[in-house]
């Protein structure tokens, strides 16, 4: 992901300094937690109503996660780009990780991919997951955008695990649940890994959310 040197510019109040990989990580984990709870409170202004919805969300919260100044995502042409819709965001951007919620090593940002029938159509829904930061007891948090507008729009926030209950139906992150896509990790992720360091600059702009 060769983009990812070039667009991502890692904002946080640090100062001019390097960190290693796996601190790097960590922090922009924390970031996204931190992120993600702040809209689920009150959505931002900053997060174009054009663009609020399920893949909205996930772009919003990796962009101001990582302070990205250009383009985070890659098409099907690997062309860098700012804006993709659901189906394209996680099948060019990120890597199937399994469909087991227990067992798989679920980390802050991998995603629940479902695509689910509408009408004619499929549509497909992303879901964030989000692990507790240190200290706290360990539960995954999984956050959606309900994918409606005006006052009905919401950002909507429950336990990972429930999504294991057979009675959710084509919600159930179960294997045997067809509609259930499975587990996606960002790519990125290992851009970042296998980099010693990264540069980190301040910029003030990373506080507004």
């Amino acid at each position: 992901m060769k983009f990812l040197f070039i667009s991502l510019l890692l904002v946080f109040k640090l100062g001019a300094t390097t960190v290693p990989s796996h601190e790097l990580s960590s922090i922009i984990h924390s970031k996204m937690l931190e992120v993600a709870l702040t809209q689920s409170q009150k959505m931002s202004g900053h997060w174009d109503l054009s663009q609020r919805d399920c893949a909205g969300f996930i772009r919003f919260v990796y962009n101001k996660a990582t302070g990205a100044t250009g383009p985070l995502w890659v098409n099907q042409k690997n062309e860098a780009v700012s804006y993709l819709g659901a189906q394209e965001l996680f099948s060019f951007n990120f890597d199937y990780l399994g469909h087991d919620l227990i067992n798989d090593p679920i980390q802050t940002g991998d995603l629940l991919v479902y695509n689910l029938p509408s009408g004619r159509e499929q549509q497909w829904h992303l879901i964030l997951l989000l692990k507790s930061p240190p200290g706290a007891p360990h539960r995954t948090l999984a956050m959606y955008h309900n994918g409606e507008s005006g006052k009905k729009a919401q950002l909507k926030r429950v336990w990972a695990e429930d999504f294991l209950s057979k009675d959710l139906g084509p919600w159930s992150a179960s294997k045997a649940n067809a509609n259930f896509v499975g587990i996606f990790r960002w790519k990125g992720w290992k851009t970042i890994k296998e980099q010693n360091n990264w540069k980190w600059f301040e910029v003030n702009k990373v506080s507004k959310q």
